[in-house]
């Protein structure tokens, strides 16, 4: 790559950091599920010395499906219910729906066949860099005993 290229690169991370995408909630949803996905948008928890963020207790049963391979997940919540948890929220957005379905699949169908599942579809407004407003689609899988 050349300078000019990597100058170029540089110049257009500085200005994404300089504009943060911000968020809007869907009014199709009801409060309850509002506050949750609030709750799952923001960085919840304390800081630690080096400076990353420890998620809280609340947040302990909700895995965010995004690129990692499908059995990277599908252990995080073999663990959550191996840690005592009664449910387990499967999350994504995006291109990585097919994925969370993928997850919840494997973990019913493979490794624990008596949870019960519920699916919540929803829809998330953003706006982007230039202002535009963009609508994602949104799935919450709820996985129980």
């Amino acid at each position: 790559m050349t300078e000019a290229k990597k100058a170029e690169v540089k110049k257009q991370e500085t200005k994404k950091a300089e504009k943060p995408v911000t968020q809007e909630r869907s009014d199709q949803r009801s409060g309850a599920q509002r506050s949750e996905a609030s709750l799952a948008a923001k960085t919840s928890g304390s800081q630690s010395s080096k400076g990353t963020f420890r998620r809280s207790r609340a947040d302990d049963n909700v895995v965010f499906v995004g690129k990692k391979p499908t059995m990277s997940y599908v252990m995080a919540v073999i663990t959550q219910f191996n840690n005592d948890q009664t449910e387990v929220h499967v999350k994504s957005r995006g291109r990585s729906i097919s994925r969370a379905v993928d997850v919840a699949e494997a973990v019913r169908n493979k490794f624990m066949k008596d949870l019960k599942s519920t699916v919540n579809v929803s829809t998330d407004e953003i706006t982007d860099n230039e202002g535009r407003r963009l609508n994602i689609s949104v799935i919450d899988i709820k996985l129980a005993k």
